[in-house]
């Protein structure tokens, strides 16, 4: 199985199937088929498209919350797939995840000084002193006042939760991070906040992120370099700056057409996508995207197009465009 090993993470035809237990012969959910992937050391790359796609599936496989059905996952050049689900978070624990609600997943029973006291322990920080040393460090790196640390979360607001979950995140020292939402919910002023400090956190640290949103405008002004998903697969990859002007996939027209703007006099031809997504339990042979698509042709209906190079690193999968 070929891997890139100038990669700091890489994954070939990752694939996670559900199996909707509730009701008899249901089919299974596919939620991620055939993903690849080739995650560079120092970039940002933005996963992108409508709920359901598999993006979060996909932080959490890569992260080990979630088993892959099949397909393999190498960090470092060292192959961390397959594994249990225990075990594969022992072995990529530099890889680390901030939650989409930050607030929902801190104890509520636990301070702040707590919470951080107990990821210290975990990652096999023996010294309480070094412990403590850490967590001051750390709350200050994030903007925070150490001598917050014995409050409890519904104490904070919900910027000051964001930079908690940040430094529960970066307190066990990873090389690379998932952000799920981490803007989701904040006014605009607090997420310009959270965006410049998560910028600032990147080159202190050395980081490599996966930014996980809805949020288009955000995507293109952090990113260096966006996949698109649709109904668990990758359909489109290129630099952040392609999107909005070069995007070759229909699909990614239409999402970024949808996409508020600022701008009064701006004219933008707005494609129609028909219907809803299909039911990822219920997959055609052909295109995903054909029932929906404005340039399908009958051939869509047969061949499930594969990523192909357009150019030397734009890559759509779309066989009407090629």
């Amino acid at each position: 199985m070929f891997t890139n090993k100038s990669s700091l993470l890489s994954a070939r035809n990752l694939t996670v199937s559900f199996e909707n237990k509730k009701f008899k012969n249901a089919h299974l959910i596919h939620a991620l088929d055939g993903v690849d992937l080739d995650l560079h050391k120092g970039e940002i790359l933005g996963l992108v498209g409508e709920s359901g796609c598999g993006k979060t599936t996909l932080g959490r496989t890569l992260l080990g919350q979630q088993r892959e059905k099949s397909g393999d996952i190498w960090l470092n050049g060292v192959l961390v797939s397959n594994l249990e689900p225990k075990k594969a978070r022992q072995i990529r624990k530099d890889i680390q995840y901030v939650h989409q609600d930050p607030g929902a997943a801190l104890d509520p029973w636990w301070t702040v000084h707590s919470t951080l006291h107990e990821s210290l322990i975990i990652s096999g920080v023996l010294c309480k002193d070094e412990r403590q040393d850490s967590i001051d460090f750390m709350l200050n790196a994030v903007g925070l006042d150490p001598t917050l640390q014995n409050r409890y979360p519904h104490e904070f607001s919900g910027g000051q939760l964001r930079r908690i979950g940040i430094a529960r995140t970066l307190i066990q020292k990873p090389s690379l991070v998932i952000l799920d939402e981490p803007t989701s919910g904040l006014d605009l002023s607090v997420q310009a906040t959270v965006l410049k400090l998560l910028l600032e956190l990147k080159e202190r640290f050395g980081l490599t992120y996966v930014f996980i949103s809805h949020d288009l405008s955000v995507i293109k002004l952090l990113c260096t370099r966006v996949m698109v998903m649709y109904m668990g697969r990758i359909i489109e990859a290129a630099p952040a700056a392609y999107f909005g002007k070069d995007h070759a996939h229909p699909y990614s027209k239409a999402l970024w057409s949808a996409a508020p703007q600022l701008d009064p006099d701006a004219r933008i031809e707005r494609p129609v996508l028909l219907g809803d997504p299909p039911s990822a339990s219920s997959i055609s042979v052909g295109c995903r995207f054909e029932p929906r698509c404005p340039i399908a042709n009958p051939s869509c209906k047969e061949t499930s197009p594969i990523l192909k190079n357009i150019s030397a690193d734009h890559m759509v999968a779309c066989d009407v465009r090629l």
